[in-house]
């Protein structure tokens, strides 16, 4: 439950951070809204008890028109500086859309840059193949929220570099959580066996349902009944079999 700061002793008060908001009446989770954190960050910036960023500071700069070397400097003393005005069109979202692009975008350029130290080879080769059709399908795709990865690296070769980190990219022993790619490699892995065996299973039971059996990789159906196998046609020429007295 957010507190209001109208109801909080002044000793209480700790951080700047706090006077804004109540210049700006707004309650702890109002301006966590605002700023898209949760409304325990903000009170453990104003107890003293997390240290206010300078990255958070300009964000809540950003957005509140706060200034920001007010808010790091944190003189209780100080007057609030007056607010500078906002922009009508200011957009949390967009915000986040276009700090995500430029996220993607250096990431992008960091493994690019990996794979140009590459040595040319096959394996060179496939990840060039690999990378036009994730593009291709990218641009073919367009929007898509529920988005997820299309190839997964093997078991083996996230946990060699677990073993030994030190032959790893060193770009990309900075980027990569080898931990956490080792335990998602190991849950795919248990995943896609439980949906083989289950995929297994049913072919089983469609083969003993309907009599499929499999011959040189192919499938071919068998009638379970004599009765429903049409008599093949006699050759020309050849003598019927005596009948039986």
């Amino acid at each position: 439950m957010s507190v209001d700061i109208r109801a909080m002793p002044a000793s209480v008060q700790r951080h700047t951070l706090a006077r804004l908001r109540q210049e700006m009446r707004l309650t702890q989770s109002d301006l966590a809204a605002m700023i898209m954190r949760s409304p325990a960050t903000i009170k453990a910036v104003e107890i003293g008890k997390l240290a206010l960023s300078e990255n958070l500071a300009a964000l809540i700069s950003e957005v509140t028109g706060a200034d920001k070397n007010w808010l790091l400097e944190n003189d209780l003393t100080a007057p609030v500086p007056a607010l500078k005005r906002l922009s009508a069109g200011w957009n949390p979202e967009e915000r986040v859309y276009d700090c995500m692009c430029h996220l993607l975008a250096d990431l992008f350029s960091r493994l690019f840059a990996a794979c140009r130290r590459l040595r040319e080879g096959e394996g060179r080769r496939g990840l060039q193949g690999l990378i036009k059709d994730e593009l291709k399908f990218l641009e073919e795709t367009g929007y898509e929220p529920d988005a997820i990865q299309r190839s997964r690296s093997s078991v083996g070769a996230v946990e060699f570099f677990e073993m030994h980190p030190q032959l790893l990219d060193a770009d990309l022993r900075q980027l990569i959580n080898l931990d956490f790619l080792v335990k998602d490699a190991y849950e795919a892995q248990r995943l896609g066996q439980k949906a083989f065996s289950k995929a297994t299973k049913r072919v089983g039971e469609l083969e003993k349902g309907s009599n499929f059996s499999s011959r040189a990789g192919a499938l071919s159906t068998e009638r379970s009944s004599a009765s429903a196998t049409p008599s093949p046609k006699r050759r020309k020429g050849l003598r019927p079999a005596p009948k039986s007295s």
